[in-house]
């Protein structure tokens, strides 16, 4: 993280390749009213054990925020084993998807496996070539996890293997969900199968549980005993990695273009299970990075474009993934920067999860996933509804979807500059500028506003020439430089 204002900052960063659990920290004594900022590493010894921390760098710099992220960036590539992650060429041109739970936990069903082309077919229309399915399993959503199995009341499997060559004839993608984290205590994994063995272990030894509530729990949500509650798993159980890939075996099987590990990269729980391979409680994601590499390869020798995907935005394990199903952002979070993660990552392509819900807003929330270039994760109704329950929202889809692919090679391929390599007369304007494979730039301007604004934009090379124009009311413009 970094202290900074418009001239000058304090870059604060843990320099660790070790992958342990770490905590960025900032507290206010509010005694003293004064804030304390480090962060906090766990060594755990043992009697007679000794521990050599890694860097944790305190470096102030002149300019904002950008050169503490030119720093991490620096560091994690040449001594952090960090690399940018190879996407399959479609995954580059992905815009967005149709994220839907066919049967959910209670079992009331949405869709079955016949009514995915109809569902597939209103993604296209606002411009989204993929599908992504959660809740195709016999349980149905967030119930007897790991068990994926095919469900013979929504179709089977010969079923849901012919709505997936469906979707695939008209050029379209199927994703499946898959859990990284949770373990139903009532699956045949947990009863049957090695599921203990693969379970964070509390200090006591206990397994922690851990609830999904999408719907269907009236008003007692996540309170002392939740409704479905499961365990959490560990990433130090080899019993855990193998099912993992035997999951994505299924989904791959059954024709997926992809999978996507839900819960990838939550918060480390620290894990006292001595059969795990983790050195140290504090270290149970530690090999959490390896075994995604691990994931990657295999889904990758099915075909050179299956694609993998994770729930959360995070550097270490995200180089190994095609897309990270990004954590709540809106245009209304005051807390977000979200310019930190995309100027220090440009590589990784992440959703606007959670703003895709209905249209309350929608203009807005729209308008910031494409001035940022988060792809569209359109989960309506929680999962539960199609682009035909809000048609403007699919309307403007259709066009701001188009103006990406007219502008492929900087919004979708391009890399992500912030505020560099332009400079803009309207400050009423939000801009965001794009680096294309052969270093031209484009930036996109947002008008926020109720009234339309006129601006004046220019590059920063020698001989630049200014272009004028006009952005509407609560719309974007692209402006190649």
């Amino acid at each position: 993280y970094d202290w900074y204002n418009e001239g000058e900052g304090l870059y604060v960063g843990s320099h660790d390749p070790s992958h342990q659990a770490t905590c960025l920290h900032v507290e206010r004594d509010v005694k003293q009213n004064i804030l304390r900022m480090g962060v906090i590493r766990y060594p755990m010894l043992n009697t007679g054990e000794s521990w050599q921390s890694a860097p944790i760098v305190y470096a102030p710099h002149l300019g904002d925020w950008h050169t503490g992220a030119k720093r991490y960036r620096s560091w994690i590539e040449q001594e952090g084993n960090w690399h940018k992650p190879d996407q399959p060429e479609w995954m580059l041109q992905f815009k967005g998807w149709l994220r839907v739970i066919l049967k959910q936990h209670h079992m009331e069903l949405n869709w079955d496996y016949i009514q995915i082309e109809a569902l597939y077919d209103e993604a296209a229309a606002a411009g989204m070539d993929t599908i992504f399915l959660l809740g195709w399993e016999k349980g149905g959503f967030a119930r007897m996890w790991p068990d994926y199995v095919v469900d013979d009341r929504m179709g089977g499997e010969a079923g849901l293997k012919a709505a997936i060559d469906k979707v695939h004839a008209k050029g379209g993608k199927v994703l499946m969900f898959l859990s990284y984290a949770l373990i139903d205590r009532a699956s045949d994994y947990y009863q049957k199968g090695p599921g203990r063995k693969a379970t964070t272990k509390s200090l006591w030894g206990e397994e922690i549980p851990f609830s999904e509530t999408y719907c269907g729990e009236g008003t007692w949500r996540k309170l002392g005993n939740p409704p479905m509650p499961m365990y959490l798993s560990c990433a130090g159980s080899p019993d855990w990695q193998e099912k993992m890939i035997e999951s994505a075996r299924t989904c791959l099987d059954l024709g997926a273009d992809g999978v996507l590990y839900d819960i990838g990269g939550m918060t480390p729980y620290f894990c006292f299970d001595d059969s795990h391979t983790h050195a140290k409680p504090s270290h149970s994601c530690s090999d959490k990075a390896r075994r995604y590499g691990e994931l990657h390869d295999y889904i990758r020798s099915r075909g050179a474009d299956k694609a993998i995907m994770m729930e959360h935005n995070i550097d270490v394990f995200a180089q190994h993934m095609d897309l990270s199903q990004g954590g709540t952002t809106s245009p209304s979070d005051p807390r977000s920067l979200l310019e930190l993660y995309r100027y220090t990552f440009p590589e990784l392509i992440m959703t606007n999860r959670n703003i895709g819900h209905d249209e309350e807003n929608f203009r807005d929330k729209a308008n910031y996933s494409f001035l940022y270039g988060l792809r569209y994760d359109m989960s309506i109704y929680r999962c539960c509804g199609a682009l035909s329950d809000i048609p403007n929202y699919a309307v403007y889809l259709k066009e701001l979807t188009g103006l990406r692919a007219r502008y492929q090679e900087f919004l979708l391929k391009g890399r992500f500059i912030d505020n560099e390599g332009f400079c803009l007369d309207n400050q009423d304007l939000a801009a965001k500028a794009y680096r294309a494979g052969d270093g031209r730039v484009a930036v996109v301007l947002w008008n926020k506003g109720d009234c339309s604004q006129c601006y004046s934009i220019c590059g920063l090379e020698d001989g630049a020439v200014s272009q004028c124009g006009t952005v509407a009311p609560s719309s974007v413009a692209v402006v190649v430089l």
